[in-house]
């Protein structure tokens, strides 16, 4: 009995509903528009550590990751540093009373003898090392770092330097 009363009070919205008499469609139209573009998501920090007397090369890394839309032909450049002299990058000391600086150098590629270029080439034509096209997914670009050996080590402090890193497309 349970069941019978069950099933008639679920037709009662049946019988409440009202009866369409026509339909009408229509289409509806969906765009868009993609532009040549590139976008920076993130940056890793290029740390060197501890730095002692040590007379080796102390090499080490940092990233950028980036988006280019499909076939959109990007290179990527390196500023030389808010501290740079002459073209030589620099990290400033920060708490000393007079700046001392050590001085660094960044590559493109791992066995640091490609200088990463400091400014976007005439053409993008999507060669070089740091240079390529778009596929529309992100691009992770490792960015190495080394403090040559013999560098001049200054007083100890903590250095610092910001290089502007640049996706010309």
């Amino acid at each position: 009995m349970r069941k019978i009363l069950m099933g008639l009070l679920a037709t009662v919205p049946l019988l409440a509903t009202p009866a369409y008499a026509a339909v009408k469609t229509d289409n509806l139209s969906v765009t868009a528009k993609v532009l040549d573009s590139c976008s920076i998501s993130s940056t890793q920090t290029l740390a060197f550590g501890d730095v002692d007397g040590n007379s080796d090369n102390i090499d080490n890394q940092g990233s950028l990751t980036f988006t280019c839309t499909d076939t959109t032909p990007y290179f990527v450049s390196a500023g030389t540093g808010a501290n740079a002299v002459a073209g030589q990058r620099r990290m400033a000391s920060q708490t000393l009373a007079t700046t001392a600086y050590l001085t660094y150098d960044i590559y493109a590629d791992r066995d640091r003898s490609i200088t990463f270029p400091t400014a976007a080439s005439e053409t993008l034509d999507g060669s070089g090392e740091t240079g390529g096209v778009g596929d529309g997914d992100a691009k992770t670009l490792t960015v190495y770092g080394r403090i040559p050996a013999g560098t001049h080590l200054p007083a100890p402090d903590d250095y610092l330097d910001t290089v502007v890193l640049t996706v010309t497309y």
